[in-house]
């Protein structure tokens, strides 16, 4: 009967580890997707011209998180190529 009590407990103890972890790795900060998605997209779209396009998902993405320098670098670039010298400094 020990060790049938014993197994059982080690058991429980892997499962409850297995679903403790599980959930740990689900943790998604889905604001960080955003902001990369839309960060991908502004570079994108300023190499292919869409300066316009550029600017809007860039502001997005600053939307998602303000403080990512390469973020405001993309959009002063493409403040700067559309003609906006002010608002790229």
């Amino acid at each position: 009967m020990n060790i049938l009590h014993a197994r059982r407990r080690t058991i429980a103890l892997l499962a409850f580890a297995l679903l403790t972890l599980s959930a740990v790795a689900q943790q998604v900060d889905m604001d960080q997707i955003a902001a990369n998605d839309e960060l991908r997209w502004g570079v994108t779209s300023y190499h292919a011209g869409n300066i316009a396009e550029s600017i809007v998902s860039l502001n997005r993405s600053l939307s998602f998180d303000s403080s990512r320098a390469l973020t405001r670098y993309w959009l002063g670039r493409s403040y700067y190529a559309a003609g906006f010298e002010d608002a790229a400094l």
